[in-house]
């Protein structure tokens, strides 16, 4: 019988584990996700501010036109095309960063964004697949820590 009691509690554990508030981010909206994210890049291949624009879907998809990032918010405003998606239960994130409007060089952001406005994740380039944007010397790839903030 004692085995049984066992069970039946560590059962309950994992499905109140499993069903909490929404994961560490405490579950997000579109509106959590729409507006503009100071990105912080910091690494010995690349460093910097890259802000971007997120326009969520209601299931989290970053679709539209207006989704976009920069390296030069100041002088050239955003103008770089970015897609991807967040899951609005856990808050993980993947942003496409392209180099331009032809898709074929592109930053690959990989992340949680959360509900406090927060972002922490990697940045790398070349993202899988495409070309670098910025990473044209030294090893095939540079990955980079991000981390930032919803303004």
């Amino acid at each position: 019988m004692r085995l049984a009691v066992v069970a039946v509690v560590c059962s309950a554990v994992a499905f109140a584990a499993g069903c909490g508030d929404g994961g560490p981010s405490g579950g997000l909206g579109a509106a959590d996700i729409n507006g503009t994210w100071d990105l912080n890049v910091s690494g010995s291949c690349l460093r910097g501010s890259l802000p971007v624009r997120l326009t969520a879907t209601a299931g989290g998809a970053l679709t539209s036109a207006t989704n976009a990032w920069t390296n030069n918010e100041a002088d050239l405003g955003f103008f770089r095309p970015l897609d991807g998606s967040v899951d609005l239960e856990s808050g993980a994130a993947e942003f496409h960063m392209w180099g331009s409007g032809d898709r074929t060089h592109a930053l690959l952001f990989t992340g949680t964004l959360g509900a406090d406005g927060s972002l922490d994740g990697t940045i790398t380039d070349p993202m899988p697949g495409a070309g670098p944007v910025f990473h044209f010397s030294g090893g095939p790839t540079c990955t980079a820590a991000a981390t930032g903030h919803k303004r």
